[in-house]
């Protein structure tokens, strides 16, 4: 197996360099991909977390290009005092299929939170994430991430109904 040294020292670097701090003076890290976050972070949040932009046919739909995207340690708080019931294990693989690879996007709360985003990805459970496309702000945020089943889903989707939200896209071709 051949080593990329560039690669490895940047990683190692990083771990070891915060690139700045976010508004609740949380040191920021940056990573290439979520799978390099360490498990630890969502046992014992305490730093926020720099994932590289949303893919290029998302960025297309939504509208908002070049944006890296933000995970703050205070959300990563919140996630696991709301959704306990999401396994370690499970954490970086709803990430990385709902914001990195959805299938459907809502606009879910069109009133309270005219900037969020719920992206879902259809599998064998729902992967769920909820994103803040601030266009004041510097990055594109993760507020929420979770998994749910049909029946959930379908409540979703029902309460987005209820609320005036909308299906912005159910994303088949890439």
């Amino acid at each position: 197996m051949r080593v990329n040294y560039y690669e490895f020292y940047k990683r190692r670097l990083n771990e070891n360099n915060p690139i700045g701090k976010d508004i609740n003076g949380d040191s920021i890290y940056e990573y290439a991909t979520v799978s390099e976050i360490p498990n630890e972070l969502f046992k014992n949040p305490s730093y926020s977390v720099l994932l590289p932009e949303i893919p290029k046919f998302v960025e297309n739909l939504i509208g908002f290009k070049n944006r890296k995207v933000l995970l703050k340690k205070k959300v990563i708080l919140k996630t696991l005092r709301d959704h306990s019931e999401i396994e370690l294990s499970m954490h970086k693989k709803i990430l990385t299929l709902a914001v990195y690879n959805p299938t459907v996007f809502m606009k879910n709360k069109p009133i309270s939170k005219p900037n969020y985003l719920a992206f879902v990805n259809e599998g064998d459970y729902y992967a769920v994430s909820t994103i803040d496309f601030d266009e004041t702000k510097k990055y594109i945020e993760i507020v929420d991430w979770r998994k749910v089943d049909s029946k959930e889903f379908d409540r979703m989707i029902r309460k987005v109904s209820a609320e005036g939200g909308q299906f912005l896209i159910k994303a088949v071709d890439r």
